[in-house]
């Protein structure tokens, strides 16, 4: 799961809230956060977990709108190009097409390719995923009536 990041550079402990110990591991191509809980004898881990650290994307401008969070890609050199709207499919998926640490990234690649043909695109993080937070709600916690 954590090949794609290539050889581990670094691991920082970043803190302990309820009893889970948080580290960042960078890696030469990201970053993850570790959460590790439950330490029970002898020495056994009851629960790890990986998490992305989310960097700003390398391509296209960082936009905002509604606790949403996106990327806007435009061609260069086109004044006034169309614009395409990628909606990320079901689940847990970032603007990018991934969930999680796995993916190839479908949606980026498909917005630079729209790019390169002078198409713009707009991309998003979905509410609760990625860089789109929702306050007090976490991910794992979401069922049908968290939003009203």
């Amino acid at each position: 799961m954590l090949e794609p990041l290539g050889p581990l550079r670094q691991i920082d402990f970043i803190g302990t809230e309820n009893g889970a110990d948080t580290y960042k591991a960078t890696f030469q191509n990201g970053s993850v956060q570790l959460v590790q809980s439950g330490y029970r004898p002898p020495a056994k881990i009851a629960g790890c977990f990986f998490k992305p650290v989310l960097a700003a994307e390398a391509a296209g401008e960082d936009v905002a709108v509604a606790g949403l969070s996106g990327t806007l890609l435009k061609p260069a050199n086109v004044e006034d190009p169309p614009v395409v709207l990628l909606i990320a499919g079901s689940g847990p998926t970032d603007r990018n097409g991934n969930q999680g640490l796995t993916g190839p990234g479908e949606l980026r690649q498909l917005a630079e390719a729209l790019a390169e043909r002078g198409i713009a695109s707009l991309r998003y993080d979905k509410r609760g995923i990625g860089r789109s937070p929702v306050a007090g709600l976490r991910e794992e916690d979401f069922v049908l009536n968290s939003f009203h």
